[in-house]
């Protein structure tokens, strides 16, 4: 295994998802100064109440030109880690309709990475590995990376249709199914702490900070975070 700089990573485009249309792909691009390691406590925004974690399984790329085949694409994977995006989810479906996530995803240490870079050759199966999310509240979610619709080197190859990607961009997969609060209805409080698993690619370690004062939030009042009104 390699060890990886997770701040030092070069470009983020995190998050792919298949679109209601056939064959494409959306996404989105993360904010490159938000990436922090395992370990981070990720500080409370003062705009939610309802913080969620989002783990996926993340690709790291060499360089791609735009119209790479699908043998470049392969090539040219340096290899995989553990990649978790925060999402404000009171804030994130009117994001949505407008000009896509910003204030609900790239918030301050946003976008955890780590702990290793795992070469391809170790890994015989990567649409195959267990997933799971476990916290000192008690909490264990499970999931697989067998729920993707896409494997990686479909993802490589749809965005390389419409850009070519700098060597070190990281590929976020998307969120594993039952692997986060909004696909349970189980949220997560602050100061929380996190460890999420994939078999083969290590524990990423996190914890979420308690904000310095009363919230806003659009949702439902939570008991345990004071609201602003």
């Amino acid at each position: 295994m390699l060890r990886s700089a997770a701040p030092a990573v070069a470009a983020v485009a995190r998050r792919l998802m298949l679109a209601k249309q056939v064959g494409a792909v959306s996404y989105y691009k993360g904010r490159i100064s938000s990436v922090v390691g395992t370990g981070t406590v990720v500080p409370w925004p003062r705009y939610s109440s309802y913080l969620d974690i989002e783990p996926d399984l993340a690709v790291v790329v060499g360089e791609i030109p735009f119209g790479a085949s699908r043998r470049l694409a392969a090539e040219r994977i340096a290899g995989y880690t553990v990649f978790c995006d925060i999402s404000a989810r009171d804030v994130q479906l009117a994001e949505m309709f407008g000009f896509g996530p910003t204030a609900s995803k790239d918030m301050d240490c946003g976008n955890v990475l780590g702990p290793w870079l795992v070469t391809p050759d170790e890994i015989d199966d990567v649409r195959g590995l267990s997933v799971e999310v476990a916290t000192d509240r008690g909490r264990v979610w499970r999931g697989s990376t067998a729920e993707y619709l896409l494997d990686p080197i479909d993802v490589i190859v749809a965005l390389a249709t419409r850009q070519s990607l700098a060597a070190g961009s990281v590929i976020g997969m998307g969120t594993v199914p039952g692997c986060c609060g909004l696909d349970r209805d189980e949220w997560l409080d602050p100061g929380e702490r996190i460890i999420i698993t994939v078999a083969g690619l290590g524990a990423l370690h996190l914890s979420f900070g308690v904000p310095d004062g009363p919230v806003e939030s659009g949702w439902e009042s939570r008991p345990n975070i004071p609201t602003i009104g």
